[in-house]
């Protein structure tokens, strides 16, 4: 019986593109939330709606921020354990 390694496919390293990709994905909620509160009144009366309408969006915007976080490291935790 012959033991040969078994190869495997040539994984590329994305250590410092995925390091600073998941960075900005991170620094955007906080960006976007600090220059979307002060607008808040303006969005309300421009739109024609109250402030509780314009704050609910505000909600939504961020949960699905949290979420496509949430997803973001799912895959990540994913291509750690497939390498190992």
């Amino acid at each position: 019986m012959s033991s040969k390694p078994i190869s495997q496919p040539d994984i590329p390293q994305l250590g410092l593109v995925l390091f600073l990709v998941l960075g900005a994905i991170g620094a955007l909620t906080p960006l976007a939330i600090d220059m979307y509160l002060p607008a808040m009144p303006t969005i309300a009366q421009d739109f024609g709606v109250t402030a509780g309408a314009v704050q609910t969006t505000l909600t939504v915007y961020t949960a699905g921020s949290l979420s496509a976080n949430f997803y973001m490291v799912l895959l990540l935790i994913v291509l750690v354990v497939d390498r190992s």
